[in-house]
């Protein structure tokens, strides 16, 4: 009873790291027996009537939960039991009983690393089997680590949403069956393109917000469907938060990122590709390492912002990842068939058997889109720095009209900001009208900056202007 009794207040006081709430508001009651279930129990539930969700929303991640207490109660300098490990502020018991190394022995239990010994008189006599032949070795997975870097900023495209028109400067590919790494520019990005799609799975670091999103402006296939392990994904569906790569690499592997991608994006200005190629490098081989460490040892490690090392227990086993990326693949490749979409969208994916058939199938389309794309990606840059001269241009008029101190009967007039209806120009109307500018891809809302300045100068647009509301 002690055992389980220390494995109840241990799991409570490391519940806020794995849900958003403080110590206390999760209880817990522990059973020696209970009536129903016929064995011994512990229920973890919410602290406040009618329940907050907090107890629902972490049984799935119970496992890590149970391997966060029996890191605290191993790194515990304790002999018995302390408040820093299994003694609990507002125990009705009073701390009693409480055992700190049966609880120890209990969450092997629970976690399955240690098998349960039954006595003798208990245990159950098995008739013996045949010994089954030995399975075929299967051909060991092809995982390739990826990352890249782009040629432009966010702020240079208008925003993250646009990231496909980032351009590629740079990719590199650790590939597992070579055993080697392998650079790619944007010359050649559709042997990048068929090497992934070759891969029995790809492993990124936010390859799904970002990486995918890139390549994106040079390729119709949906890289969704690829087989995909997102370690950034995996670390915030455990912590509820997201990590640095540096971060990790720096605490987990003691090795710190050797630039970021500001800097890379000055090299590619400077012309100095040798310098992001050694920089994507590194980060492909942290990236490599730690799915190596996660892997081998079931955990990574991160800091706290007390400054506490904190272990994130993470097991991975690459058949569990494939069997679970190939069956999310299948998924996508439904829903989009069942959607109605073009048969582009949902393309098979392209067997590693036949690469050159993928490299010369791909290149004459990735050339295509890439020479379709140049002068469209060029406008839409543009419109979104014409549209932010337009708002500029706008607040600058309704400065001018202040200075000059004119009558309030002016102010509350027409403001004239530009030629009449049937003469204005088209690009200035797109700015002038309510909403945003689509033309071309890009969205910008224009509503809260003439919001912002109708009221202090009482501007009343012509109903030309404004459809939504009538002239005063």
């Amino acid at each position: 009873m002690g055992a389980l009794h220390a494995v109840e207040h241990a799991t409570l006081s490391l519940f806020p790291l794995f849900a958003l709430c403080d110590r206390f508001d999760v209880a817990g009651i522990t059973y020696r027996h209970h009536p129903e279930l016929g064995r011994a129990a512990i229920f973890l539930y919410d602290g406040h009537e009618g329940g907050l969700g907090l107890a629902a929303g972490l049984f799935e991640r119970m496992e890590g939960l149970l391997e966060a207490t029996r890191e605290r109660l191993r790194e515990c300098p304790c002999e018995s039991g302390c408040p820093g490990c299994v003694h609990s502020p507002r125990c009705g018991n009073g701390n009693r009983p409480i055992d700190k190394a049966g609880a120890l022995d209990a969450l092997d239990l629970l976690l399955g690393d240690r098998a349960l010994a039954l006595p003798a008189a208990l245990a159950v006599p098995r008739a013996p089997r045949a010994e089954p032949e030995p399975a075929r070795a299967e051909p060991a997975a092809r995982v390739l680590v990826f990352d890249l870097e782009t040629q432009r900023s966010a702020e240079e495209v208008g925003g993250w949403h646009n990231a496909h028109l980032m351009r590629l400067a740079l990719a590199v590919v650790w590939d597992s069956a070579a055993g080697r790494f392998e650079s790619f520019r944007e010359a050649n990005v559709h042997e990048l393109l068929a090497r992934l799609a070759g891969a029995d799975l790809v492993v990124g670091f936010n390859v799904r917000g970002f990486d995918y999103r890139v390549l994106r402006g040079y390729t119709d296939r949906d890289l969704e469907a690829l087989p995909t392990f997102d370690l950034l994904d995996a670390i915030h569906g455990r912590l509820g938060f997201r990590l640095s790569l540096g971060h990790l690499g720096e605490e987990t592997l003691g090795v710190p990122k050797t630039a970021d991608g500001l800097q890379s994006l000055r090299w590619w200005r400077e012309g100095r590709i040798a310098e992001i190629e050694r920089y994507c490098r590194g980060d492909v081989a942290i990236l490599r390492d730690l799915f190596e460490h996660a892997r081998t040892h079931g955990f990574l490690v991160f800091r706290t912002r007390s400054g506490e090392r904190v272990r994130l227990p993470l097991r991975l086993s690459v058949p569990e990842l494939l069997e679970r990326a190939n069956s999310d693949s299948a998924r996508l490749t439904r829903g989009e068939a069942s959607g109605g979409l073009a048969a582009r969208d949902a393309a098979p994916r392209l067997p590693r058997s036949a690469p050159a058939l993928a490299r010369s199938a791909s290149a004459n389309s990735v050339q295509r889109r890439v020479r379709a794309h140049a002068a469209v990606e060029q406008l839409e840059v543009e419109q979104h720095q014409h549209v932010a001269h337009g708002r500029r241009e706008v607040r600058d008029e309704a400065a001018r009209l202040l200075e000059r101190g004119h009558p309030h009967h002016v102010l509350d007039g027409e403001v004239h900001l530009g030629d009449p209806p049937g003469e204005l120009d088209p690009e200035l109307l797109g700015v002038l009208l309510e909403g945003g500018v689509d033309r071309i891809g890009v969205e910008q809302q224009v509503d809260a900056p003439l919001s912002d300045l109708e009221e202090p100068i009482r501007i009343h647009h012509a109903r030309a202007y404004r459809q939504d509301r009538p002239s005063d």
